[in-house]
């Protein structure tokens, strides 16, 4: 995943999480096929650390998570720069 790519996903998930917030329960439910409304944004706050700790501009929460591992372990390709 190239460093546009990411970025490019990362802003995916932020609109989608703000999509979500302005949504009630029951709308956000059947926009993203999710069980609950906490869950979902949950899920997709979680996407966000993820691509943000990508980009290494998340090192304060980071908690040592081994993403070129992570992508390894997937079998998605690594990217140095």
């Amino acid at each position: 995943m190239t460093r546009c790519e990411i970025v490019q996903e990362l802003e995916r998930q932020e609109a989608d999480l703000e999509q979500v917030k302005a949504c009630d329960e029951r709308t956000a439910c059947l926009l993203f096929n999710a069980d609950s409304k906490a869950e979902l944004m949950e899920a997709i706050e979680d996407e966000i650390a993820y691509y943000k700790g990508l980009l290494g501009e998340d090192e304060g929460t980071n908690s040592g998570m081994d993403y070129i591992g992570l992508q390894s372990s997937q079998g998605m390709a690594v990217v140095y720069w």
